[in-house]
């Protein structure tokens, strides 16, 4: 380790990692950055070991890894195929853990992708993303109690919106948490691409959840969701839904008295219906918005915004699909649900300008995050 790194509020030890590291100094310098805090590692060729702490981005090595460094690191993190799969035009996706000791156990989730990085043509980008070995009770996540009152539906779909990194699978690993700890009579599945959050050590009322990793476990998501209609669970996670068969079978599980979760990258709640009903063709749009209406029961929108002591603030946008809100749908063509949608929330107090305007009030925030935001180009909302 080498002398701590400052710029602003995230202080990182840097480490150093010899020419011809070992998979051994290889697992020590995440261990390091891991009991450091960080959120995510950029490792790639020809450029510095990066890490993310709290939103703020710095150099985990003070020198810059050659392009057969990065590509010994993703095999001895991969196997011995890791540079074949990236040669064939593959990215690699998957969990990496690491033993610490006999009781400790720590996890990333782990991308590589081929990539031109800077004068370096076939060069190799590996992101890593920390994993807790648990993920956090839903009390610390302070969720507003009107989400907490819909966010554990006995059937129908939730699905938790937002951008890379903003927290959703942190989110729906806290529900499951939840489910497990205090809930009863709940048989638990889920396909996750890779797996990330695992639930060992918990006291539990109900089965282990069963996790299904796409690749290794199953091909795809589609496989997943027909799977799951075979093991009878009482609630099913599904960490993406991308693609209309994908989405069609999680409604189809939603509606016959399952309760579904799964995420979509959208920034709002209005944009979420529309980004389900536009993965189906023109023709049978009609349709599946009539189904997706059906088996709503929340939307949940969240961003993690840099906050003014240093750390992040999670930001939400939420709309409960009542009885109200489906009537009113109901008597309009799809096309205009996102206006009444947005109206909805905002006449609720619901929108993430409100919440981006508590943060700013609260002195959590500052005005520009709580106007990028708020999504406004000036001036403050009334």
């Amino acid at each position: 380790m080498e002398a701590g790194h400052q710029r602003g509020e995230a202080v990182i030890e840097t480490f150093s990692l010899s020419p011809s590291f070992t998979h051994a100094e290889l697992d020590a310098m995440l261990t390091s950055a891991y009991r450091q805090g960080v959120s995510d590692i950029t490792i790639q060729s020809g450029d510095q070991v990066w890490v993310e702490l709290h939103g703020r981005i710095r150099p985990l090595t003070q020198r810059f890894l050659h392009d057969s460094e990065v590509k010994m690191a993703i095999t001895y993190m991969y196997g011995n195929n890791a540079i074949g799969v990236l040669s064939g035009g593959h990215a690699i996706d998957k969990r990496y853990e690491i033993n610490v000791d006999r009781k400790t156990k720590i996890g990333f989730r782990l991308n590589a992708t081929p990539s031109r990085v800077g004068d370096i043509l076939d060069g190799v980008s590996i992101t890593m993303r920390t994993l807790p070995s648990l993920p956090p009770k839903i009390e610390e996540l302070d969720l507003p109690a009107p989400i907490l009152e819909s966010i554990f539906p006995m059937n129908g779909a939730v699905f938790i919106v937002g951008r890379t990194g903003d927290g959703k699978s942190t989110t729906l690993a806290s529900v499951i948490r939840k489910m497990l700890e205090d809930g009863e009579d709940r048989k638990i599945i889920s396909y996750e691409l890779p797996i990330e959050f695992t639930y060992t050590g918990l006291k539990t009322k109900c089965p282990m959840p069963s996790q299904v990793e796409i690749g290794p476990h199953l091909a795809s998501f589609t496989d997943g969701m027909r799977n799951a209609m075979r093991r009878k669970p009482s609630v099913i996670l599904l960490t993406e839904a991308r693609d209309a068969d994908t989405m069609d079978a999680l409604i189809e599980a939603s509606l016959t008295g399952h309760a579904t979760y799964s995420t979509i990258h959208a920034e709002s709640v209005a944009e979420t219906i529309m980004r389900i009903i536009h993965l189906f063709p023109y023709e049978a749009q009609s349709a599946a918005a009539s189904k997706i209406l059906g088996c709503l029961r929340l939307v949940i929108a969240q961003k993690l915004v840099k906050s003014l002591d240093g750390r992040r603030v999670a930001l939400r946008e939420w709309l409960a699909f009542d009885a109200g809100v489906k009537e009113r749908l109901e008597a309009e063509r799809f096309e205009r649900w996102p206006g009444i949608v947005r109206k909805e929330v905002m006449d609720r107090g619901q929108g993430m300008e409100h919440a981006a305007r508590a943060a700013f009030d609260a002195g959590r925030i500052d005005e520009r995050t709580y106007l990028d935001a708020a999504g406004l180009k000036g001036g403050f909302i009334s």
